[in-house]
């Protein structure tokens, strides 16, 4: 894999939610341009290449620990 990372066959579960979450900003980055009319950066390919860079970092960090407890989960009032 170019990323350095190991492959596996599945991914893990915090894995999935952080490609999860990648996906989403870049979604969301069209519905405040588009629906919501925001002003927003126009250079798309470098907030798709900032994401994927922050995303792979944090992917990095996730798969050396995805089976270890890295902190208390937080409490979501709602």
């Amino acid at each position: 894999m170019k990323s350095g990372l190991p492959c596996k066959a599945k991914p893990s579960a915090a894995e999935l939610e952080l490609a999860w979450v990648f996906h989403g900003g870049i979604f969301y980055y069209g519905v405040r341009k588009y629906i919501y009319e925001s002003p927003v950066l126009e250079d798309k390919e470098r907030i798709i290449s900032d994401a994927l860079d922050v995303c792979l970092a944090d992917f990095a960090r996730i798969a050396e620990t995805s089976t270890e407890v890295r902190r208390a989960p937080m409490k979501v009032a709602g």
